[in-house]
């Protein structure tokens, strides 16, 4: 959503990949709930409140998140390129990526659409990537199986998507 708001060319080439990997995502999601093992369902914790995403401290987080990205990303692609850019994104990857991102949608660096999408998803891929070694890490040994099988398919779709495009 983010991307058509700000970028709909943009939103138009990556949402046809978007759609690949979400599919790839809930038959991932599927698999798992149909051969996992253990059929407990355990439900969260009534007393536990999610943070409020629009609280005045979250927003303040995020614009200041916001324009640091920007200005770090138009340093790094005064300095190194586009191959900067790459990195960057990868880099981003373990971090929030939302405020990155939003950047890039505006496309006022000067670099194509293009390298804007692929940009897009390898900060996807690496932010999945550390999704994966935190699952690794807070998991118990009965879960790891399903996280590298699942995590491995959709890192494997992610890469081949960077690659075609």
């Amino acid at each position: 959503l983010l991307m058509a708001i700000f970028n709909f060319s943009l939103f138009l080439l990556l949402s046809p990949w978007f759609l690949i990997m979400l599919i790839v995502s809930f038959g991932v999601a599927a698999g798992v709930l149909y051969f996992r093992k253990n059929k407990i369902i355990v439900p969260p914790d009534p007393a536990a409140k999610p943070a409020n995403p629009l609280e005045f401290r979250i927003a303040i987080i995020f614009t200041l998140l916001f324009v640091a990205f920007s200005f770090i990303t138009y340093f790094t692609l005064k300095q190194f390129g586009t191959k900067g850019l790459q990195t960057l994104a990868y880099i981003v990857g373990v971090t929030d990526i939302d405020p990155f991102l939003i950047s890039l949608f505006h496309g006022k660096f000067g670099v194509g659409i293009t390298m804007v999408a692929i940009a897009t998803l390898q900060a996807v891929f690496s932010n999945n990537l550390l999704k994966l070694i935190y699952s690794l890490v807070l998991s118990g040994k009965d879960c790891r199986k399903f996280l590298l099988i699942g995590f491995g398919i959709i890192l494997t779709v992610n890469f081949l998507i960077i690659w075609i495009i």
